[in-house]
């Protein structure tokens, strides 16, 4: 066994999370796939597009609204 092999390796410093800085990332990135998502879907609800677009479209945005719920509940099992 080599010199370095045997050498140990320190385990990495603890890291704090926050919590709440990591939820407010969420909601400011849900906010704008929601608004882009509704955006696109105003400006295509009126003109002719392949089948299938609108409906992803509506998932996208039904995704997002459930995705904000989830990061409330989140915080209120925290509190």
């Amino acid at each position: 066994m080599s010199r370095s092999a045997r050498r140990k390796v320190p385990a990495p410093a603890p890291v704090s999370i926050d919590h709440e800085a990591d939820l407010q990332r969420i909601d400011e990135a849900l906010a704008t796939v929601e608004s882009f998502a509704d955006v696109w879907f105003e400006h295509h609800r009126l003109k002719p597009c392949p089948p299938g677009f609108l409906l992803s479209l509506n998932r996208l945005r039904d995704f997002t609204s459930f995705a904000k719920a989830y990061a409330t509940a989140l915080r209120v099992v925290r509190e």
